[in-house]
């Protein structure tokens, strides 16, 4: 979950996904390769507007399992 008012101007998800990725660069350089990478990005507002539905507690769907689309994992 990253929470930011960098996110406030853009709109589209995979913009924001964008930034995180970018900031995150070097370290996934570093320490190799991420296998999932699973990003919430929200504007301060959102996070507030999910505070207030769920009276206080954020709720984060979980992730969901990988299926190993690129072909890595063994078959079942």
């Amino acid at each position: 979950m990253v929470v930011s008012s960098k996110f406030d101007d853009v709109k589209a998800l995979i913009k924001r996904h964008r930034i995180v990725n970018s900031i995150l660069s070097e370290e996934i350089a570093t320490e190799g390769p991420v296998h999932a990478l699973s990003i919430v990005a929200k504007t301060p507002a959102q996070w507030k507007e999910m505070e207030l539905t769920g009276n206080g507690k954020v709720v984060i769907d979980k992730s969901p399992n990988c299926r190993g689309g690129d072909g890595s994992l063994p078959s079942k």
